[in-house]
């Protein structure tokens, strides 16, 4: 009923349809992290060229704003 061949076929078959899903999911998570940090240093440069923080107020009182920009 079954051959060798096709019981062989169907693991390699199986073990490339796994990888390829760990591939895929590791993109995923990738992908997931560099958007974050993306957002992260966008937050970031705002920030320095307002010299305030992401809700308005200034980071130190004790020091002047980072650039007059």
């Amino acid at each position: 009923m079954f051959e060798p061949w096709m019981v062989a076929a169907g693991a390699v078959a199986l073990a490339l349809l796994v990888a390829m899903l760990l591939a895929a999911a590791q993109e995923s998570r990738r992908h997931a992290r560099q958007h974050r940090l993306d957002q992260a240093y966008a937050r970031a440069r705002r920030v320095r060229y307002a010299g305030t923080g992401e809700q308005g107020r200034p980071y130190s009182v004790y020091t002047d704003r980072v650039n007059q920009f």
